[in-house]
């Protein structure tokens, strides 16, 4: 019996001690973490009926504000859709540009960024063609004009880390070429630009892991795939209203080596069988290690 009790308490001490262990592996990484989300939230279309974005805009509010991101990635954004949503997340600083005409015509892939923690470093825009300074270029063999926005974010909470270099985009839906062609692209920009700051690039690829357009972005970056685990690669992410993928996870959240990945998700919320968006929305925890 004696032997029973040591036993027992040997095991319950195992557990408490790896408890611990991964407990205080966590809180040692909770102050500098940062909370990113990529949420393509569907134009506003009266096509959709009762998916419309009047009748799903406050779930896609309490979506984000669930999820309580420090960073955020949206994709299809129109204008009236972005005053919707810098009221909504007033909190946020939003930095966004109409596709068409690099100002207010266009769906938009803005960042949003938590003001009260993030100083805005640097901005800007480029568009996804053979001349991407161009506003409203459209390229190789594209349907639309496509772009990105960028960001470069100073934690004011940390002065002794780097800053982050955040990346949005959505790729054409129709051109091969021209999603293989963005990739090695936004490689180019992205080392012309971002120094020695943490990478973060996410958006709406239109293109499932392991492509030639996402290949591009991992290898030539060195970049890792917060979602690309057992349980979460085979994942789709756009559904179409229905709540059931209908295609392979064409949304992605990647990150540079200096982070450590603390958790990812793909958020399957709905009420009532409504969703807040034709995709679902991709989420992950990210530290940065601390610059010397």
């Amino acid at each position: 019996m004696n032997k029973l009790i040591t036993l027992t308490f040997s095991i319950l001490l195992l557990c408490t001690s790896v408890f611990a262990i991964a407990f205080e592996k966590r809180e040692a990484y909770a102050p500098q973490a940062v909370k990113v989300m990529s949420f393509n939230i569907r134009y506003d279309s009266e096509r959709d009926k009762n998916n419309a974005w009047p009748y799903r805009k406050l779930l896609a509010f309490e979506t984000i504000n669930n999820f309580a991101p420090d960073i955020v990635g949206l994709q299809e954004v129109r204008l009236h859709q972005a005053h919707d949503v810098k009221r909504a997340l007033s909190n946020y600083g939003y930095h966004g540009a109409g596709r068409d005409d690099g100002l207010q015509q266009g769906e938009q892939v803005p960042i949003l960024y938590l003001k009260q923690r993030f100083e805005l470093l640097q901005k800007g825009h480029f568009w996804l063609s053979e001349q991407p300074l161009l506003a409203g270029s459209k390229g190789w063999d594209a349907a639309y004009p496509r772009m990105v926005s960028w960001v470069l974010l100073k934690d004011k909470r940390f002065k002794d880390t780097s800053p982050l270099f955040v990346v949005n985009a959505h790729y054409d839906h129709i051109g091969e070429i021209a999603r293989k062609q963005s990739s090695a692209l936004i490689v180019n920009r992205i080392k012309a630009l971002k120094n020695n700051a943490h990478v973060i690039v996410l958006g709406d690829f239109n293109s499932p892991p392991n492509s030639a357009p996402y290949d591009t972005l991992i290898t030539q970056l060195s970049l890792s795939d917060a979602h690309a685990s057992d349980q979460l690669n085979n994942v789709g992410t756009y559904h179409g209203f229905t709540g059931k993928a209908q295609s392979k996870r064409i949304d992605w959240l990647l990150f540079s080596g200096s982070f450590t990945l603390i958790n990812a998700n793909i958020v399957q919320t709905n009420k009532n069988g409504q969703y807040p968006s034709d995709h679902f929305p991709i989420t992950a925890t990210l530290a940065p290690t601390r610059s010397h």
